[in-house]
C-alpha cells in the first residue's frame, strides 16, 4: 500500500473530529454573522443558524490540505466547489436571483468538467456503450449541475442531505475510487457524519444553500471521477447512488412545470415533505428515505460488479 492509502483512515478520523468540533460553533457563528433562518427558531426561541455548510466546506478542505493533496486537478476542483459554496452563501445572506445562481453554477460546472473530468463514453447495464464525443464536457457539466440542484432541493429535512451525501461519498470508495479520489470521497463522508451529530432531528443548525451547493457539487465531481472505468462512466450506477435527490429534483421540476407557478418557486411537495407527513415526523421520513437510498446504492454497486 502507498503512504496515501495507509493514511486515509487517519485523515478521515481527523475530518470527522474537526467537523464534530466545528458543529459546536456553528449555531453561535450563524447568529453572530446573521447567517440564520429567521423563519425557524430553536427551543430557546433563537433563529437557527444556516452556517452548517461553511463548517462542512472548511472541515473537508482543511482535511485535504493537511493530507498534502491540494494540488493539480483536485485543487482546481476544490476551487470550483468553493465557488458553488460562495454562490450559496451569498443567497443565504441576500436571497439572490435563482436564475443568476443557476448561471453561476453552470459556469463552474463547465470549468470543473473541463479539468479532465468528462468521460469519453457512458456504459449501460448489459455492456452497451455510447461514445459522447464533443458532448462529453457539456454532459459532465450537466451531471455536476444536476447533483448540485438535487441536493439543494433535498435539503429540507433535518439530517437528510448529510445522510444521503455520506452514503453516496462512501459508495464512491466502494465502487473503486483510488488514491486521492478515495481520500477525498471518504473524508467527505466522515465530515458529514461528524456534522450529523448536530444536524440530525431536531437540528442545531441547517446546512443552508452554501452547504447544499458545496455538497452537491462535490458529489457530482466525485461520482464521475470515482466511478469511471478508464474513460467509461457507468451512468446507471451513478444515478442509483444519488437516486433519492435526483428523483426529487426531477419530480419537482415536472410538478412545477405543470403548475401555474414559477420553476424557481419553493413549495411543500418535495419527497421529504410528503414522507414527513406520511410518517408522522422527521425521524420517520429520514429513516424511510435513507433506506430507499441505501437500497438504490446497493443495487448500483451490484450493477457495477456485474458489468
Amino acid at each position: 500500500m502507498t503512504n496515501l492509502d495507509t493514511s486515509i483512515l487517519f485523515f478521515c478520523l481527523l475530518g470527522f473530529l474537526l467537523s464534530l468540533f466545528l458543529g459546536l460553533l456553528v449555531p453561535g457563528f450563524g447568529r453572530k454573522t446573521a447567517l440564520v433562518d429567521r423563519s425557524e427558531v430553536d427551543a430557546d426561541g433563537r433563529p437557527i443558524s444556516r452556517a452548517g455548510g461553511t463548517a462542512l466546506f472548511l472541515a473537508w478542505s482543511v482535511t485535504l490540505s493537511l493530507a498534502g493533496q491540494l494540488e493539480g486537478d483536485l485543487l482546481m476542483m476544490l476551487g470550483c466547489i468553493a465557488g458553488a459554496w460562495l454562490i450559496g452563501l451569498h443567497d443565504d445572506f441576500v436571497d439572490s436571483s435563482p436564475r443568476l445562481r443557476l448561471v453561476g453554477l453552470s459556469v463552474l460546472a463547465l470549468i470543473a468538467a473541463s479539468l479532465g473530468l468528462a468521460p469519453e463514453r457512458v456504459i449501460f447495464p448489459g455492456g452497451m456503450e455510447l461514445v459522447l464525443g464533443s458532448a462529453a464536457v457539456p454532459l459532465a457539466a450537466l451531471w455536476v449541475l444536476g447533483t448540485t440542484v438535487a441536493f439543494n432541493f433535498i435539503d429540507g429535512l433535518d439530517g437528510l442531505a448529510l445522510s444521503l451525501g455520506a452514503l453516496a461519498a462512501a459508495c464512491c470508495v466502494l465502487a473503486g475510487a483510488q488514491g486521492v479520489l478515495a481520500l477525498a470521497a471518504l473524508s467527505l463522508a466522515a465530515v458529514q457524519v461528524g456534522l450529523l451529530a448536530w444536524n440530525r432531528p431536531p437540528a442545531s443548525f441547517y446546512l443552508g444553500d452554501n452547504g447544499s451547493n458545496a455538497l452537491g457539487f462535490a458529489l457530482g465531481c466525485l461520482t464521475i471521477g470515482s466511478l469511471r472505468v478508464g474513460e467509461a462512466f457507468p451512468v446507471f450506477t451513478a444515478l442509483l447512488l444519488i437516486g433519492v435527490p435526483l428523483a426529487d429534483a426531477m419530480t419537482t421540476m415536472v410538478r412545477r412545470a405543470r403548475g401555474a407557478g414559477s420553476l424557481f418557486q419553493s413549495d411543500l411537495g418535495h419527497l421529504h415533505h410528503r414522507a414527513s407527513r406520511a410518517r408522522g415526523g422527521a425521524m420517520g421520513a429520514l429513516a424511510q428515505l435513507g433506506l430507499i437510498a441505501l437500497a438504490g446504492a446497493v443495487l448500483g454497486l451490484v450493477l457495477l460488479l456485474i458489468d
